[in-house]
């Protein structure tokens, strides 16, 4: 390949690179920030509240309520809760001696619209090297700079009219009753509604409870029971609107990871649920700030909604009275952008809508079950826990993979990689074994394309008084001689460009690989803060030898990864050896004489391609997790060592039968032409016109 179709295949190259970096951030997104409310002034402790936790058999009859958004704000009801000026905050569970605390998480709940402030997860720190624990819910702001927190109840429609306006309710300070409950830790807020004359109306109670549980179970549940008490003489049409899970950060510091999800059981199959998962930036991005994500219908029924990243999620289970999912009171549920900023996305989480009737005198009670951990494939499929395994709570994981990854080849990704680790201790030397179990799997392949290399390259040296004599023959036409040496070439077996594709099929093969190892790196909870050795930390994010005091826009680099924060050295090995590797392996050498052929083109231009790619490699990798660079660099040493020998192997077969390597067994007398493949019959039709037309031409010009 000349220099002027090397230079044209580095700027296609280039231009293929730019337009995949667009791409690319086009459908991950720009990085979003989340916007935290600042920290409650107050200390826990308890509040007073207008009376004592209601109570009362549960209403039957009606489940329909008044259509969703028919509603509008009235003053004939108001919310009457706490006369506190602060409201109060209480803690239940610890995040203390992780293997010995019978709780794990630690809730900080808020008479503020009786929520959760915020949950630590007692399992797992918050960053490397660091005691904190992981706090995933926190409290977020919204537009007008008021706090936000999850699990808040957001207003009760009563007959059409709402109580105050979308909100007020999670504003309001709830009471704190003075005996909140027994037994397990836990906490209960109330607050009351009257009407226009200040008669009550409604009593609504909720109450969270923790239970103890052990580690091994890998169980994450908080129970939150709603209890709404009807305080007339009449029937009340109630719609109910929750909101779910606030304040889940962003993992991934290349694109958003964070989804709101959604899971329905259709009639079609009443005992699985169907789990969907829409991204945080479609719900900001959507024009109303809101998407409904459930709309009761015929059949239809609700199982669970949530909101996480790709490591934690928080699920919220509405359950019946006797504690089946898929009641039937649940209206609809929306996906929502609480302040409306396409900018700031903590703040995105989904909507309850709720509608039951009420008759006079009588109380319902919602339980809600909830899920606040780490998205963990063996306690959603362990045998212990069905409930999570008929949720279908594995499929929170799989939806994390991307369109691009194997969920398949993704499980037994992890699968293999837990195994090792059990026994290795250490992921890093976990990734290593993987190399070398790949590397043995595809040595056949390996060796057969590198012994066909050297085949080729004596067959090239044998058939060339052949080629000459072509060369004598049609020299003075062109496309006579490249078809006379494609059709020499077809006889003899020798196929540059094919040789040189099949000792690069090894690298193709394990593409797959490397994709279902990085969406395993990015999904995996075991494998999360886990080091390899040096300055290698997290096996799950870039190696970081440098960490720089300010961030940097680096051209291309910085049009997929953002700014650059850190200074990476494992993909910068990783681009040496795959460059090394490269320059090792045999390539075809036609005598200087021989004449060209499109084969040989290509297979010239496949050799200077490849140096180039690990130059692409290195852009398109700098920021990926380095468990991934480090599987990519073990590969290419190992692929150096496994050349060297086998080439060792070939010159010790040659000096052992003291002869070239042996040339595929003929029979006597000339050796049958090989039936050339679709694309070589095809290139050969495109030639024989092409040198009619040639023909014609020189015929008109004479």
């Amino acid at each position: 390949m000349d220099k002027k179709a090397l230079i044209q295949a580095l700027l296609w190259a280039t231009v293929a690179f730019l337009l995949y970096m667009a791409i690319a951030q086009r459908l991950l997104g720009p990085p979003q920030a989340d916007r935290p409310a600042p920290p409650a002034a107050t200390q826990p402790g308890p509040a007073t509240t207008t009376s004592g936790p209601a109570s009362g058999p549960a209403a039957t009859g009606s489940t329909t309520g008044p259509a969703i958004g028919e509603s509008r704000e009235s003053p004939e009801y108001r919310a009457e809760g706490s006369d506190e000026d602060e409201p109060a905050v209480i803690a239940i569970g610890n995040v203390d001696n992780a293997e010995e605390s019978p709780y794990r998480m630690r809730l900080e709940l808020t008479s503020r619209g009786a929520a959760i402030e915020s949950a630590t997860v007692t399992d797992f720190a918050e960053s490397v090297g660091e005691s904190e624990r992981y706090r995933l819910l926190a409290p977020q702001r919204d537009a007008d700079g008021g706090p936000l927190f999850s699990l808040a109840v957001e207003n009760v429609n009563i007959n059409g009219h709402d109580v105050g306006k979308l909100g007020s309710l999670a504003d309001a300070k709830w009471g704190v009753p003075e005996d909140p409950g027994e037994g397990q830790e836990s906490a209960a807020f109330a607050i009351n509604v009257v009407d226009a004359d200040g008669k009550p109306t409604l009593r609504l109670t909720r109450a969270y409870r923790l239970e103890p549980q052990p580690v091994d179970k890998g169980r994450y549940d908080v129970s939150v029971d709603q209890t709404v008490e009807n305080l007339t003489d009449q029937t009340l049409n109630i719609t109910l609107t929750e909101r779910g899970p606030v304040g889940i950060r962003q993992e991934y510091s290349r694109a958003d990871s964070r989804y709101v999800y959604s899971a329905v059981v259709s009639p079609d199959d009443p005992n699985t649920a169907n789990v969907d998962g829409t991204q945080f930036k479609n719900i900001g991005g959507a024009d109303d700030k809101m998407q409904i994500l459930f709309k009761r219908q015929e059949g239809s029924r609700f199982w669970w909604l949530g909101a996480g990243n790709k490591y934690f999620s928080c699920v919220i289970v509405p359950l019946t009275t006797q504690g089946q999912e898929g009641p039937d009171y649940v209206e609809e549920v929306q996906g929502v952008d609480l302040d409306g900023n396409v900018a700031t996305a903590g703040d995105v989480t989904a909507r309850l809508v709720s509608g039951f009737a009420l008759s006079p005198g009588a109380s319902r009670q919602f339980v809600r079950q909830c899920y606040i951990g780490p998205n963990d494939k063996k306690a959603f499929t362990r045998q212990s826990n069905p409930d999570y395994v008929r949720r279908g709570f594995p499929r929170i994981i799989a939806l994390q993979y991307g369109w691009c990854a194997f969920g398949w080849l993704t499980d037994a990704m992890i699968l293999f990689l837990d195994g090792l680790y059990r026994v290795v201790r250490n992921y890093g030397v976990a990734i290593i074994i993987l190399v070398l179990v790949v590397r043995v799997l595809l040595h056949p392949v390996t060796k057969k394309g590198q012994v066909n290399m050297v085949r080729m390259q004596e067959r090239m040296g044998k058939l060339q008084p052949k080629i000459e004599q072509v060369k004598e023959r049609f020299g003075n036409d062109k496309a006579r001689l490249q078809q006379e040496t494609m059709k020499l070439y077809q006889e003899e077996g020798i196929n540059p460009a094919t040789s040189m594709l099949s000792s690069c099929l090894p690298m193709f093969i394990q593409m797959p690989i490397w994709i279902a190892l990085y969406t395993s790196l990015s999904n995996n909870i075991h494998m999360r803060h886990e080091p390899f050795f040096l300055w290698i930390h997290d096996l799950t994010a870039p190696d970081a030898l440098i960490t720089f005091s300010r961030c940097y826009k680096i051209p291309l680099l910085g049009a997929l990864t953002g700014e650059i924060c850190e200074f990476n050295l494992l993909p910068i090995l990783m681009g040496i050896t795959m460059y090394l590797q490269q320059k090792l392996m045999p390539k075809p050498k036609p005598p200087p004489q021989a004449a060209k052929s499109p084969q040989m083109d290509q297979a010239a231009q496949m050799q200077k391609m490849m140096p180039i790619m690990s130059v692409f490699f290195v852009l398109i990798l700098y920021a990926m997790p380095s468990g991934l660079n480090l599987y990519i660099m073990t590969s290419s040493l190992f692929g150096m060592i496994e050349q060297r020998r086998i080439r060792q192997h070939i010159k010790e077969a040659k000096e052992k039968s003291k002869q070239d390597l042996p040339l595929p067994a003929r029979s006597k007398g000339p050796a049958p032409p090989k039936k050339p493949s679709w694309f070589v019959q095809k290139f050969q039709e495109l030639q024989k016109q092409a040198e009619e037309a040639q023909r014609v031409k020189s015929r008109r010009k004479r």
